[in-house]
């Protein structure tokens, strides 16, 4: 495989194999066309008060991601915009079908699905600096490395709470970076 990519990993090997990888089709960006609604009435108002003010809803994607990471995400990049929202797009894509491998491994008792679906999601959250979910997905793989599955349920109800807020936050960023506009240093342009 020319594009595997070995841990540890060495940013200038990962950026050169994402830079092989095709590029998705138009149809498939559809896909993230609509955010998922919110998972109580509270959230939904929250959501909505947030759209109205940009740094309401800046304050909203830095409680869900750390934006240092994607920082340092930008930074691997070369500060390439389009290939941020490349990376992004493709982590929105990969998460949501982690997340129901997840879930079909936990509804099927099977540790070993729920160990490695559950390890994926786990580093790839960190690398876009969703921490909440990354640090469930740990909690998570370890139930499933150690194939004791009870209390699983309650942690998997808890990643499908977060997700959606991880990726309406990502998918934020992904549109700032498509229009040129992601600002990786907020608290260093606020005056």
């Amino acid at each position: 495989m020319n594009d595997y990519v070995s841990k540890p990993i060495r940013v200038n090997a990962l950026v050169a194999a994402l830079r092989r990888a095709p590029v998705p089709d138009d149809d498939r960006h559809g896909l993230h066309d609509h955010h998922e609604p919110a998972a109580s009435a509270d959230e939904a108002a929250a959501d909505e008060a947030q759209q109205d003010d940009t740094g309401s809803q800046r304050g909203s994607q830095q409680e869900i991601l750390d934006r240092g990471a994607l920082e340092a995400l930008f930074d691997m990049t070369g500060e390439d915009f389009d290939f941020l929202a490349q990376m992004l797009e493709s982590y929105l894509t990969t998460s949501a079908t982690l997340l129901e491998k997840l879930k079909s491994g936990l509804e099927a008792g099977d540790a070993g699905a729920v160990r490695m679906s559950a390890h994926t999601l786990k580093s790839g959250s960190a690398d876009v600096g969703a921490w909440e979910l990354s640090q469930i997905c740990a909690e998570l793989e370890a139930m499933g490395r150690d194939g004791a599955l009870d209390g699983a349920a309650e942690l998997m109800a808890r990643a499908e709470a977060v997700y959606p807020l991880v990726q309406t936050a990502l998918e934020d960023v992904r549109q700032e970076a498509l229009a040129h506009n992601f600002k990786p240093r907020d608290d260093d342009h606020d005056s």
